[in-house]
C-alpha cells in the first residue's frame, strides 16, 4: 500500500471514530493472525487514534456495545478485587451497581 494513501485511511477513520467516541477511546478487540501470533478476541481500550491505525492494518476491530459493555465490567470487577482496603472495594461496587441502574 502506498503510504500516502495509507495515512489518508488513518485519518479517515480517525475521524470518523472521533465523531462517534468523544471520548476518545474505544474498546479494540483483536483479530486472528499467523503473522503476528496475535490472541483473537483480547480486548483493550485504546484512543481513538490509535483505534483508526489498528483496524487500517486490519489487526483488530471495534467491539461491539454488548463487548464494550463486558470489558468494562469486567475492569471495574477487577478494580474492586484489586482495592487496597475494604471500604475503596464497596465504594467501587457501589458506583457499578448505581451505574447499573441508571443505564
Amino acid at each position: 500500500m502506498d503510504a500516502r494513501i495509507y495515512y489518508q485511511n488513518i485519518r479517515a477513520r480517525r475521524e470518523e471514530l472521533a465523531a462517534r467516541f468523544p471520548r476518545g477511546c474505544c474498546v479494540a478487540v483483536s483479530l486472528p493472525s499467523l503473522s503476528t501470533h496475535a490472541t483473537p478476541g483480547a480486548a483493550c481500550e485504546v484512543s481513538t487514534q490509535i483505534m483508526a491505525r489498528l483496524i487500517t492494518e486490519g489487526s483488530h476491530r471495534l467491539a461491539t456495545d454488548a463487548e464494550t459493555a463486558a470489558f468494562h465490567i469486567e475492569m471495574d470487577a477487577e478494580r474492586a478485587r484489586r482495592a487496597p482496603n475494604s471500604i475503596s472495594r464497596l465504594r467501587l461496587l457501589y458506583d457499578e451497581t448505581m451505574n447499573e441502574r441508571m443505564a
